[in-house]
């Protein structure tokens, strides 16, 4: 189940799924020991965070790096995706461009020329409908964006395809592709969830009809 690599580690999960994962890391401990332990995430090593869409947190353990969580769309079953940003000391404006001796001499002084600023690095969305970037913004920030695309057909009726990808709460590429295209510069895309249908060939010439930096998660290819 993977949970040995979870062990000392802060897991983020939607705050309404925390009992369901509680229920899952119980039933893993009751298969490997033959009793249920009374904190079944103290018994798993893990440490459990409830999270929102909206939420900007600071993981434990990883320092200098922040956390925003951003809403998904995948039917009645609860998702989110997460943003990460690094934290950086930046100078203030009103000091670029001073000499060393400048600086020196604020420093000195007591002066604080620097100031703490949020770098974006890359989100990952969870399984959602393009939705989640349609209807929001926050992800435009970041360079580098993880992305469901479920289906990728175009030999079938494709109004009919989109609407089943939709009904399901998954993506596909019909409703990406205008996205993608639309927010390429400056941003790499990370396509990912394929449906086992879709053949190599067929995720690779996808990408490559694409007026847009694209990348095919290495686990997409099966």
């Amino acid at each position: 189940m993977g949970q040995e690599k979870l062990k000392g580690r802060p897991v983020l999960a939607p705050t309404g799924c925390i009992p369901m994962l509680r229920h899952l890391c119980a039933t893993h401990a009751y298969l490997n020991d033959g009793v249920l332990p009374e904190d079944p995430f103290t018994r798993c090593g893990m440490h459990e965070m409830g999270v929102d869409a909206g939420d900007c947190i600071e993981v434990p353990g990883l320092q200098g790096i922040e956390v925003e969580v951003v809403k998904c769309y995948h039917n009645s079953c609860e998702t989110v995706g997460y943003g990460f940003s690094i934290k950086k000391n930046k100078l203030k404006a009103e000091y670029i461009g001073l000499d060393k001796e400048g600086i020196i001499a604020l420093r000195k002084s007591g002066t604080c020329i620097t100031e703490s600023v949020r770098v974006p690095q890359v989100i990952f969305f969870g399984d959602t409908t393009p939705d989640a970037l349609t209807q929001h913004t926050e992800w435009q920030k970041y360079p580098n964006v993880f992305i469901e695309c479920t289906a990728c057909s175009t030999d079938k009726d494709i109004d009919a395809e989109v609407s089943k990808m939709r009904d399901r709460g998954h993506t596909h590429i019909a409703e990406l592709k205008p996205i993608l295209e639309a927010h390429a510069e400056g941003r790499r895309w990370f396509l990912q969830h394929a449906s086992a249908a879709h053949k190599d060939q067929e995720l690779i010439e996808m990408a490559e009809g694409i007026e847009a930096d694209v990348v095919i998660v290495e686990d997409y290819i099966k």
